[in-house]
């Protein structure tokens, strides 16, 4: 009896331990599977990145990270499919863990993250961690980190100098053809389309001409691949001379083209990728001295005028003191940004504030942060929509309202909320009081310096009577478009 069950007992117990072997079979077998399988998607997607097939290495890295969260070289890989694929604030954190495992390919994308959010200390930082990581020297990828690196340093030294200027308004339009946007007065020239100069189609170059019509100024691509500017002057009838391209610094070994001449003729605006700017396109002036016979050496605009991105078409209309350029800052491919502001008679710089401030009003984060106080822009405005030369910018206006720094309403029509349409009703009344406030503080003020000494006693009190009854009006206008803004948007009801 003992025998048996002990028999009994051993067989059990050998049944047992084939169970534990067989489970530990499997369970080998399923890690073998399981690591042939992590590794296979691994290779996947690093050949995806290689390949820059970068929306399938997206998705193949989403599984991957989760399996190696902490690896510097998945987290860059991941990063690199995340940035190329658009989405570079996703990115921004693997390629920082990346950086921070050294892993030197990270470096040039976070520089250049930087560079585009105007961090540009950072940008520079990264710019020469990544030239010191470059085994080879005097290469023609270490001459391209120097030249990022400085164009960083450049770019930092700009931002500390920001031009201290009203913009009133902002326009997204087409790339193709976005001039046709500038209202200038009749006076002051006019832009062409590029096709005029019989040089083949280009919608997104431009012609300028004088306001005579005698004089054409446009970009011309030399026997080098690169434009730069030339002239051609009216002959008889429709005919025009060779083009002649401009003489002095105005042009360089580079692209120049956009120009826009002042009325003085002496003065023109371009925009040029030269290698002493801090985009791509950046706008200059330069000014044509009589003595030598040439343009000098242009000098680069200030921001907010320039930016990482390209910036281009600066025109000035000297009759309405209004000007206008274009960029394509923080816009799709097939779009730009075309800015109206007041130029300055000289150059004012912002005082020195917080780092965020002066990065802001760099990047135009919104044109109501760059307005004086107590200026009623709506009747600037409708002048300037008044100027059109095309049949679009003649149509009749109601008035000038910003909406959002991307959509201005001029017609009731135009609102989407009715409760916003009827409250704005309000704002038109007392546009219509500020008019009339204004003709009868110019009309005392011109009473006011004809008159003798007691009569400009008599009158002081009267004229800032209408001076506080302009600022109460105008605190009413902005409140209640403020108001309209969130009912129109949503935020109200």
């Amino acid at each position: 009896m003992w025998l048996v069950k002990n028999k009994k007992n051993m067989f059990l117990e050998e049944m047992n331990r084939a169970k534990r072997y067989k489970k530990r079979f499997f369970i080998m077998v399923f890690a073998l599977l399981s690591l042939g399988a992590s590794a296979q998607t691994l290779e996947q997607a690093r050949g995806y990145v290689s390949k820059k097939e970068y929306e399938k290495a997206v998705e193949a890295f989403e599984v991957v990270i989760k399996r190696y969260p902490n690896r510097p070289d998945v987290n860059k890989w991941y990063g690199e499919a995340l940035y190329e694929t658009g989405k570079k604030e996703e990115a921004l954190p693997y390629l920082l863990k990346a950086a921070r495992g050294k892993i030197t390919g990270s470096y040039p994308y976070l520089a250049n993250y930087y560079y585009d959010t105007y961090q540009f200390n950072k940008a520079a930082e990264y710019f020469l961690k990544y030239k010191l990581s470059l085994k080879s020297t005097e290469t023609e990828e270490e001459f391209k980190v120097i030249e990022l690196l400085s164009r960083a340093q450049r770019a930092e030294r700009a931002i500390a100098k920001v031009e201290k200027v009203q913009i009133i308004d902002s326009m997204i339009v087409a790339k193709n053809n976005f001039f046709r946007n500038y209202m200038l007065g009749n006076e002051t020239g006019q832009l062409l389309n590029y096709e005029i100069t019989g040089l083949g189609k280009d919608p997104e170059n431009t012609v300028f001409e004088t306001q005579r019509g005698d004089k054409r100024l446009f970009g011309k691509m030399t026997d080098d691949g690169n434009f730069n500017i030339y002239s051609t002057n009216r002959l008889l009838g429709e005919s025009w001379s060779d083009p002649v391209a401009l003489k002095g610094g105005i042009n360089s070994e580079f692209n120049d083209t956009y120009p826009y001449s002042l009325t003085d003729g002496m003065t023109v605006y371009f925009a040029s990728d030269r290698d002493e700017g801090i985009g791509g396109y950046d706008l200059f002036v330069s000014k044509y001295s009589t003595d030598r016979e040439m343009f000098l050496q242009p000098e680069r605009l200030p921001m907010p005028f320039n930016s990482p991105f390209n910036d281009y078409m600066m025109a000035i209309d000297e009759e309405n003191n209004i000007g206008w350029f274009a960029s394509d800052r923080f816009q799709p491919e097939d779009s730009v940004v075309i800015y109206v502001f007041i130029p300055n008679a000289q150059r004012v710089y912002y005082e020195k504030d917080l780092p965020d401030t002066m990065e802001n009003l760099a990047k135009i984060n919104s044109i109501k942060n760059t307005w004086n106080n107590n200026t009623n822009y709506s009747e600037i405005l409708k002048k300037i929509y008044e100027l059109g030369n095309n049949e679009e910018s003649n149509r009749a206006i109601d008035f000038v309202f910003i909406f959002n720094d991307k959509n201005t309403y001029h017609h009731l029509t135009d609102f989407k909320n009715e409760k916003a349409k009827e409250l704005y009703k309000k704002v038109i009344a007392v546009n219509r009081a500020l008019k009339d406030n204004a003709e009868q503080l110019e009309k005392l003020r011109n009473q006011w310096v004809k008159g003798d000494q007691k009569r400009k006693n008599e009158l002081k009190g009267e004229i800032l009577k209408l001076e506080d009854v302009r600022i109460s009006l105008l605190n009413n206008v902005e409140q209640t478009e403020n108001n309209v803004r969130k009912l129109e948007s949503g935020l109200a009801k």
